[in-house]
């Protein structure tokens, strides 16, 4: 299966946030084993490690099939300042597993290098032996930013570290424009009109990022790209006519439609998130 196929999860950071600061170190994932030698690095909300243990988790669902499938495209969005949301993105990290190397991940860390171009970092943890490469790219960085993030990522930015979900096609059609971005943020709702944007909450509960990405991909959970209409006609009862000999009859009929084709009377729309 093409990656480009698979739902997008994400994790946001910012520049002077703390938290984030605690989370991801420098945004390099680290070696499970070089974790638990030193153990200094803070732990992720829900008792996680930034470690390879926890990206194959969110990379697979959580799966526990052996070899696990690969159900998301896993990005970290660094953003260059926490009390901004639209100071622009520092850098991006994509995560996906080895194709050959067997429980290692694969990070590419794109981030802004001379003269407005792109550096590209290669990291492969979890292996044997890290491997790291550095290149560089003659391709403008808002350019990078532009093709790989919607720009509607703002409207889903309220707190971080933040964890989010969206569909392939709301994520790809809203970076070329075509769409606006639909998607759900861990411990927050969506509206149900465009342009889309999380609702504000004092105190959002937030749930561990591995038990939220899982959710979306094992059916507890749906992942539209739009909001869902549900869409209910109620009849009236209608009286049945008949002969002499026969005693009058009533029926009712309740008929469930998800489709904005049927027709009738008595319709409830309601938007479910």
């Amino acid at each position: 299966m093409s990656l480009n196929t698979l739902p997008v999860g994400v994790i946001v950071t910012a520049e002077n946030c703390g938290h984030c600061n605690k989370m991801r170190g420098d945004g390099r994932l680290l070696s499970s084993t070089a974790i638990n030698r030193e153990k200094t690095h803070p732990t992720l909300p829900g008792g996680n490690y930034f470690d390879e243990v926890f990206m194959i988790k969110l990379i697979t669902g959580n799966s526990k099939q052996i070899p696990a499938p690969i159900k998301y495209r896993i990005y970290n969005i660094h953003m260059n300042d926490f009390n901004n949301p639209n100071s622009g993105v520092k850098s991006i990290s994509f995560f996906t597993l080895s194709p050959d190397k067997p429980g290692a991940v694969i990070e590419r860390i794109f981030s802004k290098g001379e003269n407005e171009k792109t550096n590209i970092e290669t990291l492969i943890v979890g292996s044997l032996k890290n491997i790291k490469e550095e290149t560089k790219s003659e391709i403008k960085w808002i350019d990078t930013v532009n093709s790989y993030i919607p720009k509607e990522i703002v409207n889903y930015i309220l707190f971080y570290p933040q964890s989010a979900v969206f569909s392939a096609k709301s994520w790809d059609m809203a970076i070329k424009g075509e769409k606006s971005l639909y998607g759900f943020v861990n411990g927050l709702k969506t509206k149900d009109t465009a342009p889309y944007s999380v609702i504000r909450e004092k105190q959002p509960q937030q749930e561990d990022p591995i038990a939220f990405f899982q959710s979306y991909v094992d059916g507890t959970r749906e992942l539209p790209d739009s909001p869902v209409l549900s869409i209910v006609q109620q009849t009236t009862p209608k009286e049945v006519k008949t002969t002499p000999k026969e005693s009058p009859e009533q029926k009712t009929a309740d008929v469930v439609r998800m489709s904005t084709g049927c027709q009738g009377i008595g319709y409830i729309i309601n938007s479910i998130s």
